[in-house]
């Protein structure tokens, strides 16, 4: 059973009344479905922590990935975070839960796929949204059932805050989630850090930091990392079949969400 969506969350990503704002003490997970925000969201934190210096060398010093880095949990700073993209398993403290509509999210992971070489540029979009829809990349479950494993009535204490979301008021979302890990907001501070994480800079950063940041080095130059930062570039990639069947397999988590069908 999936507990209604308004109960988690208000439709725009707020933290409602029922939701306790969490202790600075307590270690709270970012998690997402790959290729659904997480590095902005990682930045951005990193950049309001960091004075600015957030960068593709060092930004697991601030919000570490537990698939680069194991288990470590940021807590220089007071801000004890770490990022994950695996599905819910057991008993969880707090959870960042950041979603994306499922569309962008195909459209971004096989890009992803073909800058870290696991495709090749033969291998088309509707040959890899079939693995997609069925699970059959990394990490091993479908988008649709990622959702719903975190969705559900004991998923614990949650903070669900979408990607659209923060596209149009990247500061109100991140605000969400800074006081859910219970972070006093600076305004000034974090409108300063949202500009130094800005699309532009971040691709900026790519190209200077590629061949020598642990997370690029390796990977194909001529695909961005960070890609276009917008919504609603699926339209370019899926046909009316693969559309059909996209909806067929994962329109559960789609209507729970809010996303148009």
């Amino acid at each position: 059973m999936i507990r209604g969506f308004l109960k988690i969350i208000g439709l725009r990503g707020e933290a409602n009344g029922g939701l306790a704002t969490m202790s600075s003490q307590a270690p709270v997970c970012l998690v997402s479905y790959p290729k659904s925000g997480s590095t902005w969201v990682r930045f951005v934190l990193g950049n309001y922590l960091s004075g600015n210096q957030c960068d593709f060398h060092n930004v697991d010093e601030w919000v570490p990935d537990v698939h680069a880095v194991g288990d470590a949990v940021g807590g220089t700073t007071g801000l004890r975070l770490q990022k994950s993209h695996f599905p819910k398993a057991g008993a969880m403290g707090p959870v960042v839960y950041l979603v994306r509509d499922g569309r962008d999210v195909a459209v971004s992971y096989y890009k992803h796929q073909l800058k870290n070489r696991v495709i090749r540029d033969d291998y088309g979009f509707d040959r890899f949204l079939d693995d997609f829809n069925k699970g059959a990349v990394f990490p091993g479950i479908s988008w649709n059932d990622h959702v719903m494993s975190w969705c559900a009535d004991d998923a614990g204490p949650l903070l669900i805050i979408r990607y659209e979301d923060l596209l149009t008021d990247a500061g109100k979302q991140i605000s969400c989630i800074m006081r859910f890990c219970g972070l006093e907001v600076d305004e000034v501070r974090l409108a300063s850090a949202i500009e130094a994480s800005s699309f532009e800079a971040m691709r900026e950063l790519e190209k200077k930091q590629h061949d020598s940041a642990k997370h690029l080095s390796g990977t194909r130059a001529d695909i961005r990392h960070v890609r276009e930062g917008k919504a609603g570039t699926w339209r370019d990639y899926f046909g009316d079949d693969a559309l059909d069947e996209f909806m067929r397999t994962q329109r559960v988590a789609m209507s729970l969400l809010g996303y148009d069908l």
